[in-house]
């Protein structure tokens, strides 16, 4: 399957269309980050800001001008910190799904990643027809963060 999306992805890239390209690009990567690690793999949150954008990138390609979104860190220290791979991106899927995508008019999304003392907050909001959802989940994060902040 990987091989196929590679050659789309080749062929789109010698015909000239980026578009296409960075779509089965961005699409390759999120299936391998899926698939071919162990789900206790750990990465920097650098890596996991990257799932985010793949997934955001096929979203606004999949709806065009309907979505926006931001995203804003604080301290670019704590982008080395290690966390649980693909556990921030399913509540960003979430923003979209639950919030933005059954929205009229345009959805923003807002990703707001900020330290307090010995914690580390990710704060996904979304203007969608729900209320405002607004997730930080320091506990887990700042747990994982303090047992392999170590080894950095």
């Amino acid at each position: 399957m990987f091989n196929t999306l590679i050659t789309i992805g080749y062929k789109a890239k010698l015909s000239k269309d980026e578009t296409v390209y960075k779509t089965v690009t961005s699409l390759t990567e999120l299936l391998q980050a899926g698939i071919y690690s162990s789900s206790l793999a750990k990465v920097p949150i650098r890596q996991e800001l990257d799932y985010i954008k793949f997934y955001l990138y096929l979203q606004k390609e999949r709806f065009e001008d309907k979505i926006e979104y931001t995203i804003h860190i604080e301290d670019e220290a704590i982008l080395d910190l290690l966390l649980p791979k693909l556990s921030v991106e399913p509540l960003v899927e979430n923003a979209v799904v639950h919030g933005v995508e059954k929205k009229l008019g345009k959805g923003i999304i807002h990703i707001h990643i900020y330290r307090r003392i010995d914690s580390i907050y990710f704060e996904i909001t979304d203007n969608g027809i729900k209320l405002r959802s607004k997730v930080s989940f320091a506990k887990t994060i700042s747990q994982t963060i303090k047992i392999y902040k170590k080894g950095l």
